[in-house]
């Protein structure tokens, strides 16, 4: 809410009487997703907004504005890497 009424980060850190879920994860997500090829928009705006003082107004056009697809047209590429599991069939 302290975002999107146009505080900086260090400003509502400074204030909070806990932790931020999200707020200090969120760069370390993204490297997670970024090493396994994994496109993480929403969390790509979190830190924008946290980080890089881009407007959560800004943030949400940009999402809201992103050309729709198949979010799990590459699942069979990614789940057949070293490590990726593919789903149970259904019994």
């Amino acid at each position: 809410m302290e975002l999107a009424r146009g505080l900086g980060w260090s400003e509502i850190e400074a204030t909070l009487p806990g932790v931020a879920e999200g707020a200090y994860t969120v760069d370390a997500a993204l490297q997670l997703a970024a090493s396994l090829g994994v496109e993480m928009p929403i969390a790509r705006e979190v830190h924008n907004a946290l980080f890089e003082g881009k407007s959560v107004q800004r943030c949400l056009v940009d999402l809201l504005a992103r050309e729709s697809k198949d979010e799990l047209a590459d699942y069979d590429r990614w789940a057949a890497r070293p490590g990726g599991e593919r789903p149970r069939a259904d019994p």
